[in-house]
């Protein structure tokens, strides 16, 4: 205060003696969102995402814009890129035995002893037993990495739904109840990955929401590859099988010839498949 004017916003009180002007009232706390708005925005320890030049009116406790986000665990991603590559390596082992089962057929077949014969069909046993031993030794890496999928599908479908908030089409249900339903799990899988593929491949860096119009963004290659020679791989394999076990012994050869092509596309598709994991779970990374 001052017994003269210091400036013109001074104003004079009743005591005769000049006064500053009253601080300006304070403006209300920022408004909140439960999703990011902006890519300068931030989340709280309350699960709010707030402005940056603000701060949360009941914790004031400001967080970095990616703590609270889902990520597609490393060691997940990286488990279960291993056993693909186990899986593709034992698919080799089934089609290398496949291979010499079909040498074997042929031999037995074009036989012109007896003795050549029985040695022909030897070779045949143990080609029968060779796939035999490498598809029981798929079985617990086939589980594992069938699990290991599940899993994935669903973190990753989790860790995209921070990303887009919005109405999709397949829901967090479906990683899992597309494995199992008869006959639709040789595509329902896949649309869903699809999907989830597409909001990642959108997604920014810096965290920000996906704009809309990631329903058309082309999705990888190599993952439809994957999926297109695994369902190919299953089929014929399981075809190949039913051939080489008939009574009727002129069909053992197309059975040894389709168990070679299906446990070949396998090893094939498990690769592209670990590439494709790959791919899309670094989109799901900090």
């Amino acid at each position: 205060m001052s017994d003269f004017q210091q400036a013109p916003e001074w104003w004079q009180a009743s005591d005769g003696r000049w006064y500053p002007p009253q601080p300006t009232t304070r403006p209300a706390p920022p408004i909140s969102s439960d999703r990011q708005i902006a890519p300068d925005w931030w989340q709280a320890s309350d699960g709010r995402w707030y402005p940056s030049d603000g701060a949360s009116p009941s914790l004031g406790v400001r967080q970095s814009a990616g703590s609270g986000r889902r990520t597609v665990s490393g060691g997940l991603s990286g488990t279960l890129q291993g056993f693909l590559w186990v899986n593709g390596a034992l698919a080799v082992g089934g089609a290398t035995s496949a291979l010499g089962g079909l040498v074997a057929y042929s031999d037995w077949e074009n036989s012109s002893t007896a003795l050549s014969e029985r040695a022909a069909f030897r070779s045949m046993v143990d080609a029968d037993e060779a796939v035999q031993t490498f598809a029981s030794l798929g079985v617990l890496p086939g589980l594992v990495t069938f699990i290991l999928m599940v899993i994935w599908v669903n973190q990753s479908h989790k860790a995209s739904q921070q990303r887009w908030t919005g109405d999709r089409k397949w829901g967090s249900g479906w990683t899992v109840g597309a494995w199992f339903i008869p006959a639709a799990n040789l595509i329902l899988p896949k649309l869903v990955m699809s999907e989830t593929e597409r909001i990642g491949a959108a997604a920014s860096a810096d965290g920000a929401p996906v704009a809309d119009g990631w329903q058309k963004r082309q999705v990888s290659g190599v993952g439809t590859m994957w999926w297109v020679l695994f369902v190919i791989s299953l089929l014929v394999a399981r075809f190949g099988v039913s051939l080489t076990t008939d009574v009727d012994d002129d069909v053992w050869g197309v059975g040894y010839l389709l168990l070679f092509l299906g446990q070949a596309t396998l090893a094939i598709a498990a690769v592209l498949g670990a590439l494709y994991v790959r791919k899309v779970s670094r989109y799901f990374r900090p």
